[in-house]
């Protein structure tokens, strides 16, 4: 009898264990397929910043989260977080409240916040970019001389000025000894001692020069008795060759191993910044193919240079616009408005557009897409491997705003991360 119950109660303690092993599967299984956020898992971290002003560094699943401000009962407005080309460092501006005006300071530090540095500045800076040693800064500024100077700022806190003028844009050389700037209607190459050396005059048409990473070229527009034209120059053997004439204005981009350049030609009667369809050349091939005849806003090439991230807008389904670039700029500083956004991915062989639209936040797309061009010359939103990229906004049907990750898989939705006006991948 004894045995029996014995064995008895050792069947009802099998039973027993077996039904927690189930349950915790079905819980699992449950998790996996949605029942709790889940996110792939991506190379790299993002630097956000956040919609109470804080300055954070996150895993790109939101975990790990690091806040590398402080706070100040008095409030700071803080802007442009921007990565180190190895990762190391991170760097932002703040202004603090000082009496009866502001106090600005660019800040720079290791990636988790420690050896932090704070400069002060003159004026707040529109604009950072690091330069590809990540061992100085160099810092766009109001200036009321001229309009905008350009600072150079190591991490021991000496600061330079290079030039001014305005507008003013520039590209980073890859070994760091020099700059492509575009100033007022010129082009110069200026060293980090702020000499300059003259190489053409320009109209205007476009923003940021680029400068090749893979070997010394240089893309921009220049006058010619033919007219404006987009044009990429070699100078260690004087070669320039012609990509496309410019009616209007232009925005382009060398892939990162310079192979291919991918460039919106904006008519000149836009009131946009850029709105076109976008090209793509194939300089190994001299193909030239069009790879959105559909207005294009934006690009971004991958890190390893085989995919590009455009922005397309759509209307809503029943209120189109009668104005459609009127509709564009009041959805840019988030007026109402009935237009959507749309990222599009070319694969380097076909293009594909993700499943779910969305509307950028105000800093992300007035600060940020507005000048995708220069932003692209020093920082990225793709992940190093090319897996994903990261904007910021609010998705469509979906109650939240911040900071989004879009696997790069055909029919994959953004996986929301974080609060937050913009955030960028670390490139590495």
């Amino acid at each position: 009898m004894r045995r029996t119950c014995v064995g008895l109660l050792g069947a009802g303690v099998l039973v027993w264990m077996c039904c927690i092993v189930l349950t915790i599967l079905a819980l699992g299984i449950w998790w996996w397929q949605g029942g709790v956020a889940w996110h792939e898992t991506y190379p790299g971290r993002l630097l956000v910043l956040d919609f109470d002003g804080h300055i954070r560094s996150m895993r790109p699943d939101g975990g790990d989260v690091l806040t590398l401000t402080e706070n100040d009962p008095h409030g700071i407005f803080r802007q442009e977080p921007a990565w180190s080309p190895d990762g190391e460092w991170v760097a932002w501006v703040s202004e603090y409240p000082n009496e009866s005006e502001y106090a600005v300071m660019l800040s720079l530090a290791r990636a988790d916040g420690s050896a932090r540095r704070d400069v002060p500045l003159p004026a707040p800076a529109v604009y950072l970019a690091w330069q590809p040693t990540s061992e100085a800064v160099a810092a766009l500024l109001p200036d009321d001389i001229s309009g905008l100077s350009l600072v150079l700022v190591d991490r021991a806190g000496n600061r330079r000025t290079l030039s001014r003028g305005q507008p003013f844009y520039f590209d980073w050389s890859p070994d760091g000894r020099e700059l492509l700037a575009h100033i007022d209607r010129r082009l110069v190459v200026l060293d980090t001692e702020g000499h300059e050396a003259m190489l053409a005059h320009t109209e205007g048409r476009f923003a940021a020069p680029d400068w090749g990473e893979a070997q010394r070229m240089w893309a921009y527009a220049v006058s010619s008795a033919q007219g404006v034209r987009l044009v990429i120059h070699e100078p260690e053997n004087d070669t320039t060759a012609l990509v496309s004439d410019v009616d209007g204005r232009v925005a382009f981009a060398l892939s990162p191993d310079d192979t291919q350049m991918a460039y919106i030609l904006t008519p000149p009667s836009s009131a946009m910044p850029t709105l076109g369809p976008l090209w793509l050349l194939n300089r190994e091939r001299g193909v030239l193919r069009e790879v959105s005849a559909a207005p294009v806003l934006a690009f971004f090439w991958s890190p390893d240079g085989r995919s590009l991230a455009f922005l397309r807008y759509e209307f809503g389904r029943d209120n189109e616009p009668s104005a459609p670039e009127a509709g564009l700029q009041r959805t840019l500083w988030q007026t109402p408005s009935g237009i959507w956004f749309r990222w599009h991915i070319w694969n380097g062989e076909r293009t594909y557009p993700t499943p779910l639209r969305f509307r950028p936040g105000s800093v992300y797309a007035s600060e940020y897409l507005r000048f995708f061009d220069q932003y692209a010359r020093s920082s990225t939103f793709w992940a190093p491997d090319g897996s994903a990229f990261v904007f910021a906004g609010e998705v469509e049907g979906v109650q939240r705003s911040g900071i989004w990750v879009q696997p790069v898989k055909e029919g994959a939705d953004p996986e929301w991360i974080s609060t937050g006006h913009v955030a960028f991948w670390s490139p590495r």
